[in-house]
């Protein structure tokens, strides 16, 4: 009787709705996405000069994002220095420039 107790109870709780462990199905942060919530931080907080060298090191990682520019050359206007700002904003069409005619 024990045994068809405990076999009963196995049956009904597999049957019910299991929940996934999910910890493991969190993708890994990327370097260049811990980077990017660091700047983002920064420049929000108007800490410009720090959020610079953040944009810096999203730059060097991926130097197709525009955004990262864009962000770092109003860090720059920010801070009085129009002119990195100037080249900062010039930097995506030269870009695209350069991939287009690498075609």
């Amino acid at each position: 009787m024990k045994l068809i107790c405990i076999l009963i109870s196995i049956i009904i709780f597999s049957c019910g709705e299991r929940k996934k462990i999910t910890a493991y199905n969190i993708p890994l942060e990327t370097k260049e996405s811990i980077l990017l919530k660091k700047a983002q931080f920064l420049y929000e907080q108007d800490k410009y000069q720090t959020a610079i060298i953040y944009f810096d090191s999203l730059i060097s990682i991926d130097s197709t994002q525009g955004k990262y520019y864009y962000e770092r050359a109003y860090s720059y206007t920010e801070l009085s220095n129009r002119g990195r700002a100037i080249e900062d904003n010039a930097s995506p069409w030269i870009l695209v420039t350069q991939m287009h005619t690498m075609k």
